[in-house]
């Protein structure tokens, strides 16, 4: 079996653009499904037919770093033929900011050979640089990066859940036509999204199709519950939390006070204080994530020695960039992929404990419980 990437354009006439004002929003997704063709491409053919844009992007003119990127390997096809043969679960993803939709193979194609149907929702000016399949190549929208505040970043994860809606309630259209008819088993919806995209996530859980979510890394910090919570209002579906390592308040101190050694008595008390008051919030944050979908202890998990872009290919494209104190990035690839398939077949697909049973393994390579997870 081999994994094929088709790419479409949706248009989306019942809102304006939120970072454009054009009158209508346009959402680029990629779809990942079995095929019986085989063969495999270069990761620059997500760009294709504009296969240089992946160095312009991210070749910073570095010679070592340009021959690495032009030779990396992956498995899918484009435009390869889908296998009909039988309907697939499907798993809707969002990407984190900057981040291009497809940036997530590590994922998408274990996901695939296990049987899913993976569809990438683009947010378009939310990337670096998009490429629709027109050839029109779209930036991200200028100072979209300084607007972090906690309004800004709500209204744009707002956003980005009405696109991911949308995709989810185009997934009916699309198991009609002809290319992909019967392919989706839309009884078997499930989502996936990283840092902002794991709010994304969150906003689209409550969809009528949707039975499962994951979260990588999310962006908790703009969690936007508290009213829903307030009223009483959840989302009871299992969902993953899936995070990085260092992420608990002691962790975090101790962390930051190694980093401020140097610091003089007046400014090492100002960066301990704020990263206190920072841990203190995120513990919050995650209080109300349990509280808002009914939280299962065993989903509330971290990985030892990850950052949060070693839940992207980010270092897999630029291993220059990789720290040598963190777990090797094919290992975590391979680990996160692993857990993230064993929690849709446990959860979504309903098919025995692969996930319970991974995580409670005492060689399970650095997967804890978060202990915020039990309040």
């Amino acid at each position: 079996m081999g994994i094929g990437r088709q790419v479409k354009l949706l248009v989306d006439k019942s809102r304006q653009d939120f970072y454009s004002g054009e009158e209508t929003r346009r959402i680029p997704i990629s779809i990942f499904y079995p095929t019986k063709q085989e063969g495999s491409s270069l990761y620059e053919d997500l760009y294709a037919p504009k296969e240089e844009l992946l160095v312009k992007i991210y070749g910073e003119g570095k010679d070592e770093r340009v021959k690495h990127l032009k030779s990396l390997t992956t498995s899918f096809l484009n435009n390869a033929t889908p296998d009909l043969s039988k309907a697939r679960p499907v798993i809707v993803f969002s990407h984190g900011l900057e981040a291009d939709r497809d940036f997530y193979l590590f994922l998408i194609e274990p996901l695939v050979e296990a049987g899913y149907v993976v569809v990438t929702t683009g947010h378009l000016y939310d990337t670096d640089l998009t490429l629709l399949p027109d050839g029109e190549e779209v930036l991200q929208k200028e100072g979209l990066l300084a607007e972090s505040s906690y309004e800004q970043r709500t209204a744009q994860i707002e956003a980005r859940g009405h696109d991911m809606w949308f995709v989810v309630d185009y997934l009916d259209r699309l198991n009609k036509e002809d290319s992909f008819a019967g392919l989706l088993d839309l009884n078997l919806v499930g989502l996936a999204g990283h840092s902002l995209g794991g709010m994304t996530v969150l906003k689209t859980l409550p969809h009528p199709l949707v039975k499962a979510g994951v979260l990588l890394d999310a962006a908790l910090q703009y969690i936007d519950v508290e009213e829903d919570l307030k009223q009483g209002v959840s989302v009871d579906k299992p969902l993953l939390n899936f995070r990085r390592d260092s992420t608990g308040y002691g962790h975090r101190i101790r962390y930051r006070i190694e980093k401020s050694k140097g610091r003089s008595g007046e400014k090492f008390k100002e960066i301990i204080l704020r990263e206190h008051e920072q841990a203190l919030n995120e513990e919050v944050d995650v209080r109300q994530l349990y509280q808002y979908v009914n939280g299962r202890f065993k989903n509330f998990i971290y990985m030892d020695k990850t950052v949060h872009m070693t839940f992207c290919d980010w270092f897999r494209l630029v291993p220059d960039k990789y720290y040598p104190t963190l777990i090797p990035i094919e290992e975590a690839h391979t680990l996160i992929a692993e857990v993230v398939c064993a929690f849709f077949q446990e959860n979504l697909l309903k098919e025995g404990t692969p996930y319970t049973d991974l995580i409670h393994d005492e060689d399970s390579q650095g997967i804890h419980l978060e202990p915020i997870g039990m309040y």
